[in-house]
């Protein structure tokens, strides 16, 4: 759903302060940020939920890392970030490429020992013709994996605008591999998709379990696939991967009684969302993608379809492309 695609926005932020704490070998903030980075990735809801007080309570975050979260978050930027980036960064080149997945300050400093390169497309050169195998560590695995890396960077990574029917496709090849896997109690594809919107700009494939534990071996399987290109996060209960034609999708895992209130939700749209919460505690309920719930008990109310949620709020059911 696209509202989430903030998340996987921010925890890149926290994961560029991991990769560029390890480049001044300050290993410590490295971890403490790359774990933060996992927190957000895999959050259920959105991170413009939670204010900063909020953030601070979940885990690895803190409040040094809470407050860089809400200063992305208002200006679309971290001062800290910048300023850190000026310090590993000899010049513009190996500035862009410390952004690469798989460009450490090490590597990048190996290469140019050797070779002086003053672009991108030299890199790239570098790395295509073999030669930087002449570089000690620079196998023919790692300079594969630097050469997909840097190609992907310069396409851009992940596609937008995908159109249905090719993102269809794709979401039902992996629906039907999954379907009919042990441990799944239901298994749905949600989000743009499902609302059909002309174009989509990712895949959401939502499944509960039915057997308490299954759902990481679920997710350890598609991030395997042989069309996965990059996997951009994987944890106990969602994963995220672009495939080789450049369409993320995205599997969250659920626990069964939260099926159907997590559809609705991962279904969207995000302004729908927010009406439907906004009855929902007018009517004394509590209304998240993990339940609804009586507001002054927590009581959790049994959810057995999208049309029974819709019941509970006195709403007649709307069809997902009229949301």
């Amino acid at each position: 759903m696209t509202d989430l695609n903030r998340n996987q926005e921010v925890a890149e932020i926290l994961r560029k302060f991991g990769k560029y704490y390890s480049a001044l070998d300050d290993r410590f903030r490295s971890i403490a940020y790359r774990n933060a980075s996992l927190t957000i990735a895999n959050l259920r809801d959105s991170v413009e939920d939670y204010s900063e007080k909020q953030l601070a309570t979940l885990p690895s975050i803190g409040k040094s890392i809470a407050s860089k979260i809400t200063e992305y978050l208002n200006t679309g930027s971290s001062k800290n970030l910048i300023e850190l980036k000026k310090i590993i960064s000899k010049d513009s080149v190996r500035s862009e490429l410390i952004d690469i997945e798989g460009f450490g300050a090490a590597s990048i400093d190996a290469l140019y020992e050797t070779f002086h390169f003053k672009s991108i497309d030299e890199v790239e050169f570098i790395l295509e013709s073999g030669v930087a195998k002449l570089v000690p560590g620079f196998k023919e695995k790692k300079v594969k994996k630097l050469l997909d890396a840097l190609k992907d960077h310069k396409s851009g990574g992940t596609r937008r605008d995908i159109p249905i029917k090719e993102a269809i496709i794709e979401a039902v090849a992996i629906y039907n591999k999954f379907k009919d896997g042990i441990g799944v109690d239901n298994i749905a594809i949600a989000g743009s998709i499902r609302r059909l919107k002309a174009t989509v700009n990712d895949i959401d494939i939502l499944i509960s379990e039915n057997d308490l534990g299954i759902g990481k071996a679920m997710l350890a399987s598609f991030t395997s696939m042989k069309k996965v290109k990059r996997v951009v996060a994987s944890g106990d209960s969602l994963a995220i991967v672009v495939l080789d034609n450049g369409i993320q999708v995205d599997m969250r895992i659920v626990k069964a009684n939260e099926f159907h209130t997590a559809l609705q939700y991962f279904t969207g749209s995000k302004v729908h969302n927010i009406q439907l919460r906004k009855i929902a505690i007018k009517k004394g309920y509590k209304l998240s993608e993990k339940g609804l719930f009586i507001r002054d008990t927590d009581k959790r109310i049994p959810i057995n379809s999208e049309q029974e949620l819709y019941a509970m709020l006195g709403i007649k059911y709307p069809e997902p492309q009229n949301r």
